[in-house]
């Protein structure tokens, strides 16, 4: 059976002493904008076998046998073939140059990320959130986001956490609504969400907090006052 790994916010992470990507399986990442490392858009496809390597390029080029270099580099003609149908998904040469230079610093960012992830995690410690679980032995986490769950007694809602941090210009996002919740998904297969109470109740009390390499122990401190504020009923919105 062949295994394809979604890591798409898994790039740099390690499980016992090897990197993800690494254990002799398809891993798919993706290097979006909002990820540890970016091509602006795109991702890549980490393989070990040759022949698998030659299959996922001619499929990302139509399903040619020759890729444009091989085909215009030559002396000799033009000559390609398709052997099965293919995909769009080239990347082009700008972005993957982005994506090389940011390779090279990935490992630093990932280690300031986890410094701003555990001075989260003492700052928040006493406000009525609950933590993900933290990283097991022989893991290294890649650190991409950094979420709390609002806990129910908590005197506010999620939403209202939301709404008053972006009062305080301070960002944040939800990761994720259960598909079930979508409008699509609910209709189409007339999804309830009684049907799926925890990913229902992860959705509605999840926030995700700034988190990148351009932060600093005072950013995080920032969001951690504001939080504190909230929480204790201090709004500065209308």
């Amino acid at each position: 059976m062949a295994v394809v790994e979604d890591a798409a916010h898994a790039i740099g992470a390690e499980w016992r002493g090897r990197r993800v990507g690494g254990w002799g399986n398809l891993c798919a990442f993706s290097f979006h904008a909002t990820k540890n490392m970016t091509t602006i858009e795109g991702g890549a496809l980490a393989v070990v076998d040759a022949a698998q390597s030659e299959r996922v390029q001619r499929l990302a080029l139509h399903g040619l046998s020759r890729s444009a270099w091989s085909r215009h580099g030559s002396a000799g003609p033009a000559q390609y073939d398709v052997s099965e149908p293919g995909y769009k998904f080239g990347m082009n040469d700008v972005s993957a140059a982005i994506g090389s230079g940011q390779l090279r610093r990935l490992d630093d960012w990932i280690d300031h990320r986890e410094r701003l992830s555990l001075a989260y995690d003492e700052r928040l410690a006493h406000l009525p959130v609950e933590f993900t679980a933290a990283p097991s032995v022989g893991m290294r986490h890649a650190r991409h986001l950094y979420s709390v769950l609002v806990r129910r007694d908590a005197a506010v809602t999620r939403d209202d956490v939301v709404h008053e941090l972006r009062a305080r210009n301070v960002g944040t996002s939800v990761h994720f609504n259960g598909i079930h919740l979508h409008r699509y998904y609910r209709e189409r297969y007339g999804l309830r969400p009684m049907d799926f109470p925890n990913s229902t109740d992860w959705s509605a009390r999840s926030v995700t907090l700034p988190l990148h390499p351009g932060m600093t122990d005072d950013d995080v401190d920032y969001v951690c006052g504001a939080l504190t504020d909230i929480f204790a009923g201090v709004a500065v919105s209308a």
